[in-house]
Order: C-alpha cells, then sequence, then structure tokens
C-alpha cells in the first residue's frame, strides 16, 4: 500500500488555499449594484454551495432567482450564470430577461409583432421600439448568461446526452452536471479568473437517472450530493428554486416547511423562504406599495396599457439558515408587476415593512 507524507499534503493544501484566496477573482466577494448593503453581507461568504429559495406557488421564487442571477452577471464580468429553467422554456425565460432590462412586462416582449401592429400613438410606438432594441442589445452583450431548457440542452449535448422517447432532453441531474463540467473545462482553456453561478429553477423538476424508481428523499440526496461535489470540484454557487410543503405557516416559516429540507439542509449553505402576502389578501394586504412604469417606459404603458401605476407586492424573504455569514432573519422585496423584476425595499423601510407583517397575523 503506497504511504502518504501527510506533511507534504497539509503544505500543498494551505498553498492551494492561500493561492484561492489571494486571488483577484475568487479572494473577494461578489459585487452587488442595486441590491442595498444588507442581502449581500448576508451572502458575503458565499463563495460555492446551494442558495436555496423556498415558498408556495406563485410566489415569487422564480423572479428572485432570475433577478439575482442577472443582477450577479451585470455586476460580476469574471461570473458565468448558467439558467437551468426547467419550469420556463426558452422563449419565456429570454423574454423576462429582455423584459428586466428594457422595462416592458414579459408580454410585450413576447408578442411584439402584435404590439408593432396595434399601437397607434407614434410616441408610444417609438419608446416601444427603442427600449425593446435597447433590451434586446443588453441581453445580447451578457453572452456570460446562458438559459438552457430541455431543447437548447439537447442542442448542447446533443448523443452525449439521455432522451426521452421523442427525442427531448432529460432534465436530469447528471445532464446538467454534465453540462457545468464542459463550461468549467471552456473557461479553464481560457483563464482561470471566472466563476459560475448556476440557477436550478425547479428543483423538484429535476430528475435522476440513476435512481428513476428511488423515494423523494433519496432523489434530493443524490441531487444535493452532486450539488456538493459541483461546489468543491469546481467551486460552482447554486440558486435553486422549491416548492413549501403544503401545511406550512406562511408568515413564520421554519426549516421544516421547506420542501426536501430533510435531505438537502446539510447541504445548503443558505436556506431562504419567499412569502406574498399580496397572493392570499389581495389589495386587503398592508403588503404592498404602489409603483409606476420607468421613465423611459411611460409613452409605451400609458398609451398602450392605459394605466399609469399599479400595485407592486412586497415580498418577505427569509433567511433561515445561513452559513455564509452571522446574519439572518426576514428581508424586504419589491415584485414589480410591469417587468417582474424583484429588488429590495430601501432598508431604511425594513422596520416598517416588518410591523406590518407581524400585524397581519392577527
Amino acid at each position: 500500500m503506497a504511504s502518504i507524507d501527510f506533511n507534504v499534503l497539509h503544505k500543498q493544501q494551505v498553498e492551494i488555499v492561500r493561492g484561492i484566496n489571494q486571488s483577484e477573482t475568487h479572494g473577494k466577494p461578489l459585487n452587488w449594484k442595486y441590491w442595498g448593503e444588507r442581502i449581500p453581507a448576508i451572502l458575503r461568504g458565499w463563495s460555492s454551495g446551494l442558495l436555496l429559495i423556498a415558498g408556495q406557488s406563485n410566489h415569487g421564487k422564480s423572479s428572485i432567482a432570475i433577478s439575482l442571477g442577472l443582477e450577479l452577471a451585470v455586476s460580476n464580468p469574471h461570473l458565468w450564470v448558467l439558467d437551468f429553467s426547467l419550469d420556463d422554456d426558452l422563449r419565456d425565460r429570454v423574454s423576462k430577461y429582455v423584459a428586466i432590462l428594457s422595462g416592458l412586462s414579459p408580454e410585450a416582449v413576447k408578442m411584439e409583432y402584435y404590439h408593432r401592429q396595434s399601437i397607434q400613438d407614434p410616441d408610444a410606438m417609438k419608446c416601444y421600439e427603442a427600449v425593446l432594441d435597447d433590451g434586446y442589445d443588453k441581453f445580447s452583450r451578457l453572452s456570460r448568461l446562458l438559459v438552457l431548457d430541455a431543447q437548447s440542452m439537447y442542442g448542447a449535448l446533443g448523443k452525449n446526452s439521455e432522451t426521452n422517447r421523442i427525442g427531448m432532453l432529460i432534465p436530469s441531474i447528471e445532464n446538467i452536471m454534465l453540462v457545468i463540467m464542459n463550461l468549467y473545462h471552456h473557461i479553464k482553456q481560457r483563464s482561470d479568473q471566472a466563476e459560475i453561478l448556476v440557477i436550478l429553477d425547479a428543483l423538484n423538476d429535476v430528475v435522476v437517472e440513476s435512481a428513476a424508481h428511488a423515494g423523494e428523499n433519496e432523489r434530493l440526496s443524490r441531487i444535493g450530493s452532486s450539488i456538493m461535489t459541483a461546489s468543491q470540484m469546481w467551486g460552482v454557487r447554486f440558486i435553486a428554486t422549491a416548492h413549501a410543503r403544503k401545511v406550512t405557516n406562511w408568515r413564520k416559516p421554519s426549516m421544516d416547511d421547506v420542501y426536501g429540507a430533510s435531505a438537502l439542509k446539510y447541504v445548503a449553505k443558505v436556506i431562504t423562504f419567499v412569502y406574498n402576502d399580496y397572493k392570499s389578501k389581495r389589495k386587503e394586504s398592508p403588503l404592498t406599495i404602489e409603483v409606476t412604469p420607468q421613465d423611459k417606459v411611460r409613452p409605451f404603458w400609458t398609451d398602450h396599457m392605459s394605466y399609469r401605476s399599479m400595485l407592486a407586492p412586497v415580498l418577505v424573504w427569509s433567511f433561515l439558515k445561513v452559513k455564509t455569514s452571522g446574519l439572518d432573519g426576514n428581508t424586504f422585496l419589491t415584485l414589480d408587476p410591469f417587468t417582474t423584476r424583484v429588488k429590495p425595499v430601501p432598508e431604511t423601510e425594513w422596520d416598517y415593512y416588518e410591523t406590518l407583517l407581524a400585524s397581519s397575523e392577527h
């Protein structure tokens, strides 16, 4: 049996870690341009591993994941973002990114032919064309942000992947890891100064080919093991969305309310829960704010949609488990009804919304 020189091993480990920590790319936190101070501080030590976003259906999980991925891609020129969209197809997902970047709605981006035919006001048409072109231009320049639905994964991997009977790629953790590995080697061939962020939306839809008949806990454990392996081998950050359990105290969630928590709680670096009070109470919810469209798109919205303002839900994004800092607790985000973009409420207002959240429980 080969002997191990543990002194040499220890010296090598120190040199490796110190080299990574001194790197201009890997030795500093991610940059955030538009997300205030508190949330970046909570995630300051997030250098790899899983950030889990759980919540009830249609409460804003995907919008948070998309907005986070876009924010970090824009703010960090060295960061590659792989968005594995298991709920949306390529058209829907890219349209959402362009909507956020343009100030239009996803529908106004998707139905371009209709809007070009139906807008009568010249100023509204000029506005629509200008902001839409600008949105596409900005997204095109973000070549480090790649959307991968089942069809585009098949196009990328082709015969090297497992497909179903109709030739579509199976959205399996094995195929996802194969794409990540390909990107890692693509990056390494060009420069060490790059990092990878992966969005898995939604974790509930990820298949495990090697355990096709396994129970739910076993399936999630296999997925968690793959995430941990990619995090350790390639330094990958993961953002994953997951459903909440049906019996849940939405306003005061616990780890037990997070779907798959028993299988993933040891894997995840950060576990969060999103609550949208507006979904339950509509206009009676105190957790709302009235918003208007951005100035650059106002001629389009006021002419074509016939209203100037809308109610925006204030999302409660609770950090339940945090291994990246000593911070946790509630944070507050707005979900823009015009574009579906999510961004933090000004932190000076968080105490106010904390009070509203408490009062809404009675």
